[in-house]
């Protein structure tokens, strides 16, 4: 089968959507497919990404005005409109499957209705998910709304990564019976090995006896990472020797907070990491998968419904035997199972999270425990599980 995969960003922009291409892609390609990603800003449209995946990357010019801006939008239609248009002139494909339902969803469907090829569409979290309290969501908008419902409308396929985008969708033009359910994926061999743990801590400024707390993830407000920081001098009472260590973008505004709560010492930012590409002149380390393997409890502290589709950083910490901790919000409540292989633990409620992490930290064996079953559990969702789940999929909107 010829698939294309269709979004308007690509590794090595970081955020969930590119890794679930990139890995979906890799899958798919093992179990004998032939599959591009087109869309991504850049230049030369034969470009390779890691792995032998063909990326055609296309120029694109911008007000810089964002999604929302209605000019922005008839720019960014007519040049992706045109360059989905030359691409699959040129090189075909026998299944489009947009990334995003804006602007990937809504120009792949279009140009799918007009080719006549089938269109299955993947939402990622902000473009169904909707919280009016915070203004959170693309559907808030009633230009993109449209779109958005224009775009379900015409899929012969959509599928939900958690129950919580499940129930969204429904809400929709869609309709039941094209909905499908497939989890994100995760790289069950990414975490396979653990790394020396003396050079990842010197690494992140740590000392050797440090207890780290993970959260990753680039910040939003409804990322919670507040809560968490504000949570650390009540576990630093209790847990000297804890750490707390944050991996994302934009997430430079938190070093205010620990300072005012005199806690910078225990408190580390790194920024982004990306997640390194194999190829045969690529070996370089994984730092990430490093810094999960060297944690010893993960934690996800979104603090409103939709703010997480299924998180890829919660597979990867479950991969890696992490034990969680966890707020009770859709997507965590996919695979978080309290007591089993974490903790669920109300959005916003410092004590609870508090008390969770330090159970955790101060009582090895049912860390242990709560990461061999996380560990168990996540097996699950192996990529190439999830690439067969996709491959039913487009074999149906093929055929009908």
């Amino acid at each position: 089968m010829k698939i294309l995969l269709y979004a308007h960003t690509f590794l090595p922009a970081i955020g969930g959507r590119e890794i679930v291409m990139f890995q979906l892609a890799r899958a798919l390609i093992a179990r004998g497919h032939t599959v591009r990603v087109v869309g991504p800003r850049g230049s030369g449209t034969g470009r390779q990404t890691a792995d032998e995946i063909p990326v055609h990357r296309y120029p694109r010019l911008s007000t810089g005005r964002g999604l929302s801006d209605p000019l922005e939008q008839k720019i960014l239609e007519s040049q992706m409109g045109l360059q989905l248009a030359w691409d699959l002139t040129v090189n075909g494909a026998d299944i489009i499957h947009s990334h995003v339902l804006y602007p990937a969803g809504f120009i792949g469907a279009k140009l799918g209705r007009i080719l006549n090829k089938p269109n299955v569409m993947t939402p990622h979290g902000v473009d169904i998910n909707v919280d009016r309290g915070s203004d959170y969501g693309m559907r808030l908008n009633p230009g993109l709304r449209q779109k958005i419902n224009l775009a379900l409308a015409s899929a012969d396929a959509v599928t939900a990564i958690s129950e919580g985008v499940y129930a969204e969708l429904l809400n929709t033009p869609v309709g039941a019976a094209r909905i499908k359910k497939i989890p994100n994926g995760v790289d069950l061999e990414r975490f396979a090995v653990a790394p020396p743990r003396h050079s990842v801590l010197e690494e992140l400024g740590l000392t050797r006896e440090a207890k780290i707390i993970l959260t990753v993830g680039n910040y939003t407000p409804l990322k919670g990472h507040e809560d968490i920081v504000r949570a650390m001098p009540a576990i630093l009472q209790q847990e000297p020797k804890a750490a707390l260590v944050v991996v994302g973008a934009n997430t430079g505004g938190l070093r205010e907070l620990a300072h005012q709560l005199n806690v910078t010492k225990s408190v580390v930012l790194t920024g982004p990491i990306g997640m390194p590409t194999p190829s045969a002149t690529n070996h370089a380390a994984d730092r990430l998968a490093e810094i999960y393997r060297n944690s010893v409890v993960y934690v996800s502290s979104s603090n409103r419904e939709g703010a997480e589709g299924l998180s890829l950083s919660l597979l990867d910490a479950m991969a890696a035997s992490l034990p969680i901790v966890a707020t009770n919000i859709v997507g965590n409540r996919d695979v978080v199972e309290a007591g089993k292989n974490g903790f669920l633990i109300e959005p916003g409620n410092a004590s609870q999270l508090e008390k969770a992490v330090v159970e955790i930290l101060s009582n090895g064996q049912l860390a242990e425990t709560l990461g061999s079953a996380g560990l168990k559990k996540v097996q699950y969702y192996s990529w190439s599980s999830i690439a067969e789940q996709y491959e039913s999929v487009y074999e149906e909107a093929l055929h009908g």
